[in-house]
């Protein structure tokens, strides 16, 4: 692996948890697909853009604001296509040249352990809390959880979105009135 491929898994490794917790915690758990979708896709884009234009001065700055970026597209794609948002509530304010409230990066403790708590919630199984947790913030893959936990793939893939279903309507009954 050349040693931008390297470097963005290092990343990876360090920060995609800390990533979506931060963006978790802004846009809300309601829309955790997306957030692992764009979290996702932006290590993607750091391999082929790192690879040809180097690393940036500050790759976790640089990686935070594109999965903002990216999140904030795909739910404006979302809304504009008329598909069902993950929650069916009210986005907070989605402009890429606005501030953000908080940078993405700058408070990953507590969005990391908010988003724990929520992984661990009662309603969870004691599997399911494990598989989420190790999914959400250590970014492991499904192949990874189904060998380490020795299950079948397909098994971690339905308690995954067992999972994330239980924790968007968990969120959405909280924050109704």
């Amino acid at each position: 692996m050349d040693p931008s491929g390297q470097l963005a898994a290092h990343f990876f490794r360090e920060h995609s948890g800390r990533m979506v917790a931060s963006l978790a915690r802004v846009y809300g758990v309601a829309h955790l697909d997306t957030i692992l979708d764009a979290v996702q896709d932006t290590f993607e884009t750091a391999l082929t853009h790192w690879r040809y234009h180097g690393p940036p001065d500050h790759p976790r700055a640089w990686l935070s604001q594109v999965a903002r970026n990216k999140l904030i597209n795909a739910l404006k794609h979302q809304a504009r296509h008329g598909h069902a948002l993950e929650t069916g509530g009210p986005l907070p304010a989605l402009s890429a040249t606005d501030p953000d409230p908080e940078p993405v990066d700058e408070t990953p403790a507590d969005g990391q352990i908010q988003l724990l708590i929520a992984c661990c919630h009662p309603a969870l199984s004691e599997r399911d809390r494990i598989l989420i947790t190790l999914h959400i913030l250590c970014g492991f893959g499904v192949p990874e959880l189904a060998n380490a936990l020795q299950l079948n793939r397909e098994a971690v893939k339905k308690a995954l979105q067992r999972s994330k279903a239980l924790l968007r309507q968990i969120q959405i009954t909280q924050n109704s009135p």
